[in-house]
């Protein structure tokens, strides 16, 4: 954090949890806001001295580890996954189009969890099944998180916000 702020790592119940435990992020500095500009107070994250991000992170040896938004966890097999960090990985594949990736969930209702979805941009829109071997190779070595699905798609198929989100 900058000079001047605390950050800390928060449960469900807005305690604070260990380094390298999971939870929100929660942050306190002189600067920051009180309240949204015409808000009675209605909004809960900003009403205590501690801002609840509602990101989702841990700390270790001092750094932040940033995972994603609170309402972007997908339900994989009983366990939390932030599609950011699977991102990430991917993108980091030879035959890859660097930073053309997106991981979300679809609910399976039947099995009661979300299936793991990866699309991504090919380099080369003919060589599609080495980059989903060595993504599928990666991502279960890296997060032991099953992938039901990797699908290559046709270049500019991801479409990007002006701020550079799928």
């Amino acid at each position: 954090p900058i000079d001047g702020s605390m950050v800390r790592i928060v449960d469900d119940a807005r305690q604070p949890v260990p380094a390298r435990h999971l939870g929100e992020i929660a942050v306190r500095s002189d600067s920051i806001f009180t309240r949204y500009q015409r808000d009675s107070g209605a909004n809960g994250r900003a009403l205590s001295d501690w801002y609840y991000t509602g990101d989702v992170g841990y700390l270790a040896d001092g750094e932040l580890y940033v995972l994603g938004r609170q309402f972007d966890r997908l339900d994989v097999d009983g366990r939390a996954v932030y599609p950011l960090p699977i991102e990430a990985v991917a993108s980091t594949v030879e035959g890859v189009r660097e930073g053309r990736v997106v991981a979300f969930g679809l609910p399976d209702a039947q099995a009661r969890t979300d299936r793991l979805v990866v699309l991504f941009e090919p380099e080369d829109e003919n060589q599609t099944d080495i980059p989903q071997a060595e993504i599928r190779r990666r991502l279960t070595a890296q997060s032991a998180c099953p992938v039901d699905e990797i699908v290559p798609v046709p270049r500019q198929w991801l479409i990007k916000t002006p701020a550079g989100k799928m």
